[in-house]
């Protein structure tokens, strides 16, 4: 395959990094451009964001029991490839995949972050630094990009778990349609019997006279 500087095999999963990671050196002087360190360290956090999400791509096939023969990352994201789902629902479970590995590696920023406060730690220091801007804040923008409902998007396939949600409410319209037609039935057999009771009572008066 062309176009990639780095390739590595795990099992039978590629994993492959595009040379448009280049790039990612530009991005990071956005977050820190005062010292090497600062700037290997947001290099290393950006590179963390975009490969957790393909993992959770990754992960949420497999747990479905579908083969993954590529994990792909370049200077906009990446992709995994997967054995195309059966379901539409998993189809979207994948595709939520991505973006729930980042919610959790969010979550992990901000339980260390916790903890260094707790150890009255330096929380001017880098690495709490690269927690907060890229981790977290970086981390969060990505999300909210990849959730967006357009094509190339996570979001495009995600969106359509809207009717799933959407089914109990039309199911418990439907059951209450019904219940007020059987309400209507009711009705309509009680007002005949009141009928036919009147037409009795009727009946049986003039029999006396």
């Amino acid at each position: 395959m062309h176009g990639f500087l780095f390739k590595w095999r795990v099992k039978d999963v590629k994993i492959l990094f595009h040379w448009s990671i280049l790039f990612f050196p530009i991005i990071a002087i956005l977050f820190y451009s005062n010292t090497i360190f600062n700037f290997l360290t947001s290099l290393l956090g950006i590179l963390i964001v975009v490969f957790m999400h393909e993992v959770g791509h990754f992960l949420a096939a497999i747990l479905l029991k579908y083969d993954v023969s590529d994990i792909v990352v370049h200077v906009l994201g990446g992709y995994c490839i997967h054995e195309e789902p059966e379901l539409e629902f998993e189809d979207i479970l994948i595709s939520l995949g991505g973006v729930s590995a980042q919610l959790v590696l969010i979550l992990l920023s901000l339980s260390t972050i916790g903890f260094l406060k707790l150890i009255n730690a330096n929380l001017s220091a880098p690495f709490y630094l690269l927690l907060v801007r890229i981790l977290i804040v970086y981390n969060l923008f990505l999300i909210i990009i990849n959730l967006l409902p357009f094509e190339g998007f996570d979001g495009k396939t995600a969106c359509r778990v809207v009717k799933y949600i959407k089914l109990p409410k039309v199911q418990f319209r439907l059951k209450k349609k019904k219940k007020q037609e059987l309400t209507r039935q009711e009705a309509k057999k009680m007002t005949k019997k009141l009928i036919d009771e009147i037409l009795h009572k009727s009946k049986d008066q003039e029999e006396d006279e």
